[in-house]
Formats: C-alpha cells, sequence, structure tokens
C-alpha cells in the first residue's frame, strides 16, 4: 500500500452493526492500532454503547445517528470516517451514500475498503475537494509491476504457521486469528497475523496483502512475501 491512513475514527455500520455486513465494524471494535475508534455511526441503534452489540470490545464507544450528532456528542471532529460495512458485490448502496457525503463535507477523509472506488464517483470528489477531505480506496488493485511472483523460498523457512481457512466470508476466520494470537501471547509465544483482507489491514497488522484485490497469478507470491518479510523483521 502506498498510503498509510492513521488517527481518530468513527465507524459507519449504517444500521446494520449487528449483521453480517458489519463484520469491518465487528473488527475494528475489536482490535485496532491504526485508528483511535471513538464512536459508531449507526441510526438504528443510536443512544446505546458498542459493547451492548458487539462483544470484546477494545474500547465502549458512543452510537451516533448521524456525522453531524458524532462531532457535537465527542466535542471533537475525528479525523476519519471508516466505511465498517461489507456490501455484495462491494458496491455502495444508494441509502449509503448521504453518509460519505456528509463526512466529506465535514472535512472528515473517509476510508473505504469496498470494491467500488470511491475516489473516482464525481460526487464524492468534488465534494472532498471542496472541503479538503481525501478519499482513501484501499481496495485499489494494484500494478503489476508492484506485484510480486512465488518464488519457493518460504519452503525453506522453518518458522511454525497456522493457516485459518473458511468456506466463506464473514465466518470468523480473522476474529479466530485474533484469539489465537491472544492465547499465544499469555504462553509467551511470539505471534503475528498475516491478513489477506481488508479488516486486517484497517485494524493495523503489519504484513498481509487484500487477497481479492490482487491478480490470481500473485497471490500465492504475495503471500509468500508476507510471510517471509514478517518472518524477517520479527526475529
Amino acid at each position: 500500500m502506498n498510503f498509510d491512513p492513521r488517527g481518530t475514527a468513527l465507524l459507519y455500520s449504517g444500521g446494520m452493526l449487528t449483521d453480517l455486513h458489519g463484520k469491518t465494524s465487528h473488527g475494528l471494535l475489536r482490535y485496532s492500532k491504526r485508528f483511535e475508534i471513538l464512536g459508531v455511526v449507526d441510526h438504528r441503534h443510536a443512544g446505546q454503547m458498542s459493547s451492548k452489540f458487539v462483544s470484546n470490545c477494545q474500547d465502549n464507544v458512543p452510537i451516533f445517528s448521524d456525522i453531524n450528532m458524532a462531532i457535537e456528542g465527542l466535542g471533537t471532529k475525528p479525523e476519519f470516517l471508516v466505511i465498517g460495512l461489507s456490501f455484495h458485490g462491494g458496491q455502495l448502496p444508494q441509502s449509503h451514500r448521504g453518509a460519505v457525503n456528509q463526512a466529506l463535507g465535514a472535512g472528515i477523509h473517509v476510508v473505504s475498503g469496498l470494491h467500488q472506488l470511491l475516489g473516482e464517483d464525481l460526487e464524492f470528489s468534488k465534494t472532498a475537494k471542496e472541503f479538503g477531505s481525501t478519499i482513501f480506496d484501499i481496495r485499489r488493485p494494484r500494478k503489476i509491476e508492484d506485484l510480486t511472483f512465488w518464488s519457493g523460498k518460504i519452503m525453506g523457512l522453518k518458522t511454525p504457521r497456522i493457516a485459518v481457512l473458511g468456506t466463506d466470508c464473514a465466518l470468523g476466520k480473522r476474529t479466530t486469528c485474533q484469539f489465537l494470537m491472544q492465547a499465544c501471547d499469555k504462553s509467551n509465544i511470539k505471534t503475528e497475523l498475516i491478513y489477506t483482507g481488508q479488516t486486517g489491514f484497517l485494524q493495523g497488522f503489519k504484513h498481509g496483502f487484500l487477497l481479492d484485490a490482487t491478480l490470481n497469478d500473485f497471490v500465492t507470491g504475495e503471500l509468500e512475501k508476507a510471510i517471509m518479510e514478517c518472518d524477517a523483521i520479527s526475529r
């Protein structure tokens, strides 16, 4: 990634905090080194606290009905709005566009892991330019020349690895990894997570890549590269 957004943030779950679509919000509420989560924007659950709906929250933060109410309630303007939802096909539904425009119009940067590149949307880009906001599309595919082929070097790696796999999205693979890491840490076993999805990047894990934004020919190479870099740095 050629950008590294960090700072205070609101999570946008748009009425779906308790839905599987809210998995990115769930992940960031449970763990985040990249952002300091100040609150959640979710009109359906406004006026309540995050831990009522999401277990093992890193911090119990308030839920607001919209961006402006969040700024008023917090007494400060967060630097970022993170889209904490995963929609079918990675497209932003029309009913959620208002929240993005509201954030950009308030001078808040928007971070999106959707396949739809919000920065290429004419309305959003115009609002961002007018109010000095930035749109970070973290799932923007990388150029071929920046990708890595499989080399086979990993075959000589002695560091133990645990593969956590699933048959579908939103099954709890990443959350399972975090619980495994916590258990290893308690046993003084040094452990790192290799992320392969948007939430892992947004949580601030240092090594990984966005698998479904990577050309198939390079997936194994990018995974090998991430593991090898992690091993070299973590020794």
